[in-house]
């Protein structure tokens, strides 16, 4: 795609993007309405509980989407809402370039994949509980003996799509689930950057068909 055109230097109609605020560490979920040189429109971020947020006037956001050769960036900041609408919706000015993106932290989907983990006493199998190309949560087999301890670094496999990604990851939460179960809070380590897209893309589908049967 050549530098300047939608999608590139700017994101199209109906994408899906994160909003990075500053000094949070998680991004918001937002989808483009209007896309143009001097201005977007934005449908109001939400955060984490699909809640939607709040901004100050000129505060500013990132927007990162994947463009034809990976992640981009393009510094924003806040102008104005619009109401009236079915949704709520954010004015946004460019205030710099764009450029590509280098981030860990992403938007997570309730992505459903096999998972499993592998521990000094066995393995503990199961599936995710939601995805992102930063780290995952993840409902697992409990096994007598085996524990997963905050801290510790481990290897991870998930299935996605019948390509199985290795990865390894920092336990972030474990919580005892009822029914033997465990869960746990991954972040990811090392992940390859076709590895990250590949993640990315699947949990950018979901989180379309999401919002086409209205569940977002």
């Amino acid at each position: 795609m050549a530098a300047g055109s939608a999608g590139d230097d700017r994101p199209e109609v109906n994408t899906v993007v994160d909003l990075e605020q500053p000094e949070q560490a998680t991004a918001l979920l937002s989808w483009v309405r209007e896309a143009g040189p001097d201005q977007l429109v934005l449908v109001a971020g939400q955060d984490d509980e699909r809640r939607p947020v709040r901004l100050a006037a000129d505060e500013a956001l990132t927007v990162v989407w994947k463009g034809a050769d990976g992640l981009r960036a393009l510094p924003v900041e806040f102008v104005a809402v619009r109401l009236g609408g079915p949704e709520p919706l954010w004015e946004v000015r460019p205030t710099g370039p764009t450029v590509r993106a280098q981030r860990r932290d992403a938007v997570r989907s309730a992505l459903v994949v096999p998972v499993c983990v592998t521990l000094p006493g066995g393995d503990l199998a199961g599936a995710t509980l939601d995805l992102s190309e930063g780290g995952c949560r993840c409902a697992v087999e409990a096994r007598p003996g085996v524990r997963a301890e905050v801290g510790t670094v481990v290897p991870v496999a998930l299935q996605l799509d019948g390509e199985r990604i290795r990865t390894e990851a920092e336990v972030v939460r474990a919580l005892p689930l009822a029914g033997e179960r465990v869960q746990l809070s991954l972040r990811f380590i090392g992940l390859g950057e076709r590895q990250e897209d590949r993640i990315r893309a699947l949990v950018f589908a979901e989180l379309r068909e999401q919002r086409r049967r209205g569940l977002l």
